[in-house]
């Protein structure tokens, strides 16, 4: 696997890159090598776990990551590459655990999104580490009231849930149209 992964990478240094372009594009080339199979490994277990639905959030990370190591590949620009990560790495667990029903039900998930912040603490500036940090913080508060507020139906479902349900709103929803537990 280093092979391959040293191989991808040296496909993808241009002439000019210096030594901090060239760290970046490994560490980012290397996350999504090394979550690529692991999403895949969750998107499988929600789909066996009858969560199918659920399973696009893993699944929409997989097919991001692979286009933009495509684009990495074909254009040596790293840009497109770290930002989707970052971007990705800070919605989809918050979209994950929204799904699964809020705070209470996938709270855990959303510690994952802090990983971007300290990401951008270690290749940029401390204003955009700064945005980074605040986004995460304004999706856990989001989280949290959620999980906090009473459901439209009265069932005690996460108003998040309410918006991501595809059925009527008097249905009950659990969000992205699972069951209310």
């Amino acid at each position: 696997m280093q092979t391959v992964l040293r191989h991808f990478f040296e496909s993808t240094v241009r002439d000019g890159d210096n030594w901090e372009v060239r760290w970046t594009k490994w560490g980012f080339i290397w996350a999504a090598f090394g979550l690529i199979p692991f999403m895949i490994a969750v998107c499988l277990i929600l789909v066996f776990v009858d969560l199918a639905h659920l399973a696009l959030i893993p699944g929409g990370y997989v097919l991001g990551s692979v286009v933009s190591l495509i684009h990495v590949r074909l254009t040596k620009r790293h840009e497109f590459l770290q930002w989707s990560q970052l971007t990705m790495v800070l919605l989809l667990p918050t979209l994950l655990m929204w799904g699964m029903g809020g705070f209470r039900a996938g709270g855990m998930l959303i510690i994952w999104s802090v990983l971007p912040g300290m990401a951008m603490l270690l290749v940029y500036q401390k204003q955009i580490a700064l945005v980074f940090f605040l986004s995460f913080l304004v999706l856990l508060l989001l989280g949290v009231c959620g999980a906090a507020a009473p459901g439209v139906d009265g069932t005690g479902a996460s108003w998040v849930g309410v918006v991501w349900a595809p059925g009527p709103p008097s249905a009950p929803s659990g969000g992205l149209g699972g069951p209310v537990p």
